[in-house]
């Protein structure tokens, strides 16, 4: 899950690949499955903090979307 976020984030994503980033296919089933955990009960510790980390994640990439992290660009270009 990281990993893929710190790729995209390395390869220079222009404004545009940023509006455009979404999770990959098992990103979003594993959520999904998490998501539905929860709802049923049984959750546990671990999932409870990869969907926290999930959370947090999604936090940061509607940052990046919505301009929040305006540094981020300049701090590239150093």
């Amino acid at each position: 899950m990281y990993r893929h976020v710190l790729n995209f984030l390395a390869s220079q994503a222009t404004p545009e690949q940023i509006s455009d980033f979404h999770p990959t296919a098992e990103m979003q089933e594993r959520l999904r499955q998490l998501l539905n955990r929860e709802k049923a009960g049984g959750f546990s510790v671990g999932e409870r903090q990869e969907l926290d980390e999930y959370e947090r994640i999604e936090h940061l990439i509607i940052m990046l979307k919505t301009g929040s992290l305006t540094n981020f660009n300049q701090a590239r270009s150093l």
